[in-house]
């Protein structure tokens, strides 16, 4: 007879001991199998085996049985057993076959497997649906990107070489007669801007690459144009690249804002609260540690993105905001709801200045987390 601490000895969850016909004599479970399930397991002593089996698995526990007879010891062979319960599980036996004293089964249960066969596929395929969703947005992108009345330009950080643009950065740039925008891409875009605004070009996309900067002024093109310079970093798999955007302004216009001293941004780091910077639409120009939490956004990514990308409540939005700002030049704990990146959904208070109420004004805003 077999006994459980025997089959664990041979590795399995499951001995069952028969006679030289295939019934049963004795079957023992081990712990891998609840008391639930093998319940009423004596009543199969004198039944045979092969009945205890799937239709759909009875001739291997067959060919099993056989290869025993034959050669004494077998592999392990995968059968669907039917459990004393009712249910059924696989499981993978061998057989030792002892003359005259009939067959030893020991048999692994193989449940963990297929959960983690199961867990396996489960995770398989929302990773093909996360990448058809990737290739989607991507799509979705490039259709933006070219369509987009502003200029847009993907250049990579150290040496600003073109690696993409859209066909308004070609008219931007007063290479509309090349007529094609793969004449941009190789190109650098320090060949396009006013040599005197090259090393401050420069500067600009290595502080944006190290954690964001404000916006700056250039001059571009044969004419020149002045434009307003916005770049974000972007990460792909290929590495790291740098989103450049250019918006024509007037010489009139007010000229871009400076980003926080050192010892301003130490200050506004430590502050419990986030706070942002904003030009007169909105795009952040510079974000604290506690602005970046708030939002769930990488913070070197943040600056060009708009407030409206977190700030969805009607008449508590960014334009609520700003028309404030333009009417009073402050805001104060104005309650509205941010919805992070990654979904989270948080009431906060906004509180805002400008220094100049008016049109083209800077803003700061800080946002209070109110649980």
């Amino acid at each position: 007879m077999i006994r459980p601490p025997e089959a664990s000895r041979f590795g399995g969850d499951i001995a069952i001991e028969l006679d030289e016909r295939g019934t049963i004599r004795v079957a023992r479970f081990g712990r891998a199998f609840s008391p639930r399930l093998v319940e009423g397991v004596d009543e199969w002593d004198g039944v045979d085996w092969i009945d205890t089996v799937s239709n759909e698995t009875r001739a291997k526990a067959l060919q099993l049985l056989a290869e025993a007879s034959d050669h004494g010891v077998t592999g392990f062979r995968e059968i669907q057993q039917t459990l004393p319960d009712g249910s059924s599980c696989a499981v993978e036996y061998a057989a030792i076959h002892r003359s005259g004293a009939g067959t030893i089964l020991v048999g692994r249960d193989l449940r963990p497997a297929e959960e983690l066969h199961r867990r396996f596929m489960e995770v398989q395929q929302t990773l093909e649906r996360d990448y058809w969703k990737l290739r989607q947005v991507e799509t979705r992108y490039r259709m933006i990107f070219r369509d987009a009345p502003e200029a847009g330009l993907v250049v990579a950080p150290d040496d600003l070489v073109i690696l993409d643009a859209n066909p308004s950065a070609l008219r931007m740039l007063g290479l509309a007669e090349a007529g094609r925008v793969s004449s941009l891409i190789g190109r650098s875009l320090l060949a396009d801007v006013d040599p005197t605004d090259r090393t401050r070009l420069r500067r600009y996309v290595r502080m944006v690459v190290a954690g964001g900067a404000a916006p700056i002024r250039v001059s571009v093109g044969p004419g020149p144009s002045h434009v307003l310079v916005r770049a974000s970093m972007a990460r792909q798999e290929s590495g790291v690249s740098v989103v450049v955007r250019l918006t024509p302004v007037e010489d009139d216009e007010l000229s871009s804002p400076e980003p926080p001293s050192a010892e301003l941004a130490a200050l506004l780091e430590s502050l419990p609260d986030g706070f942002v910077m904003v030009d007169p639409t909105g795009r952040v120009l510079w974000a604290n540690r506690g602005f970046a939490e708030l939002v769930q956004a990488p913070r070197l990514g943040l600056v060009g993105r708009e407030l409206g990308d977190w700030f969805h409540r009607v008449g508590a939005d960014w334009d609520a905001v700003h028309m404030a700002l333009e009417a009073h030049g402050t805001v104060r704990s104005l309650r509205s709801g941010l919805i992070g990146d990654l979904g989270r959904e948080v009431e906060v208070g906004l509180s805002a200045v400008t220094a100049a109420p008016g049109e083209g004004a800077v803003a700061g805003i800080v946002v209070r987390d109110l649980g």
